[in-house]
């Protein structure tokens, strides 16, 4: 995942670091709404503006 154009490499980084040790966090007090709604924000934040194009 690549961040957003004009978002800075460093606040990138450190935003995905915080999202990972958050759903960790949720993981070990196994609470499944709060891990659910991290990994959604895992898997649909950032996304690239295009799709990818077939190679």
């Amino acid at each position: 995942m690549l961040p957003a154009s004009e978002e800075t490499l460093d606040h990138y980084i450190a935003h995905r670091h915080e999202l990972h040790r958050d759903l960790v966090d949720a993981l070990e007090r196994r609470d499944r709404e709060a891990a659910l709604q991290l990994i959604r924000e895992h898997n649909t934040s950032l996304q690239p503006e295009e799709p990818a194009t077939e190679r």
